[in-house]
Order: C-alpha cells, then structure tokens, then sequence
C-alpha cells in the first residue's frame, strides 16, 4: 500500500522519489504522523488551526540528493491543503541551514490524479518535468513572495516546490522548512518537518 496515497502516489512517482534518495525516517510513531505545524508568526505562540493546517505529506523524512559544484537541486515533494478562504504567502525559509541556500520558492496546483514535482538536479522546467510529473500543473505556479491561493476541493492539493543550493565544499543541510502566510488577517507559520541533505560533486552518506 502507498503511504502517499493522499498525495497521488503513482509507480513513476515513487520510483522518482526513490531515485532522488528520499531518506524516511522513522520517530516513534510518528512516521505517520502529520508533518505539519500551525505556529503563529507573532509572539503569542501557536495559532489555533491555521486554514493550511491540513493534509499533505505525512512522513518526518529528509531529501538527500546531490549536485555538481556550484549546480543547484529543486525539491517538489512536499503539498498541503488550504482549508479556509483566500490565503496570501510571504515567503518560505529553510529552518537551521548549514551550507545551504534557499534560491527560488513556487506554489503549484496539483490535482488529485496528478503527480507531485518530486526532486531533481537544477531548476525545474515544463519540458522536463512532462515526463516526470506527468499531469503537473506547472504553467499554473505562483512565486512566493505574494502567491495568492484560494480553498482547495477534496483531495486537491499545492505543491511547494524549492530551489536550494549548497555553498559550501562537500554538503549542505536544513533540518525542516516554514512557510509564512496570511490568513483571515493572521499571520501563521506552517512547518514542514522535512529535512535537506545536498551533497556537492558524488553522493555522500545519507
């Protein structure tokens, strides 16, 4: 059984996942567990069920992949739901980077019976990706800062999809990465519990 099955796991998208040497961790038992957390951006603490708090990947896991020196990686594997009303996001930050730089952040629709951007080397492209996230929405992203997404139907999802770059000599690292948006006229921090492991030259140890 597909543990991404609310996310349209298919057979090419899991092989691309697994190619990308997407690393599952698991914690006890929350290798099941939601990955993602509301959080106020203010001071006042978490917020009470941010509209963005609903499905999307549900594994703690991390990326690991590499790139050439000076090459950059792009990471699609993650999505979640806008539960509420219209929503506008700031912007993206990767959460404790070492060596790692966070270049270029979309939002991207993705029907049910499509696949998720997934991770590969550079940055993403339509002709690239047609044939591997076949039913991508990609003419459709929306660059943060500003991406302004409205209520997704049933098992509709948006896809975040990441351009990082490792700057130093052998491996760049992030343990998680936020995404800040405004809702309703409040101001929420939606973590992702996904980590970033990018080797530079030849694959490290993941």
């Amino acid at each position: 059984m597909c543990p991404f099955s609310e996310m349209g796991c298919d057979g090419p998208e899991r092989r691309q996942r697994w190619a990308a040497g997407v690393n599952r961790l698991t914690v006890g038992g929350l290798a099941c567990g939601l990955a993602l957390l509301a959080v106020s951006c203010g001071g006042s603490g978490p917020a009470a069920g941010g509209p963005f708090n609903g499905k999307g990947s549900n594994l703690i896991e991390t990326v690991c992949d590499s790139t050439p020196p000076g090459g950059v990686v792009y990471d699609g594997i993650d999505a979640f739901q806008n539960t509420g009303g219209r929503a506008t996001i700031g912007r993206a930050a990767l959460v404790d980077p070492r060596h790692l730089r966070l270049l270029a952040a979309w939002v991207v629709p993705k029907p049910r019976n499509s696949t998720l951007i997934g991770v590969a080397r550079g940055y993403p492209s339509a002709s690239g990706l047609a044939s591997t996230a076949p039913g991508n929405q990609w003419q459709r992203r929306q660059r943060l800062p500003g991406a302004v997404v409205g209520h997704t139907r049933g098992r509709d999802l948006i896809n975040i999809v990441l351009v990082v770059k490792p700057s130093g000599k052998v491996v760049g690292t992030a343990r998680a990465f936020d995404l800040y948006y405004r809702a309703g006229g409040t101001h929420y921090r939606l973590r992702f519990l996904h980590g970033l492991k990018i080797w530079v030259g030849h694959p490290g140890s993941c």
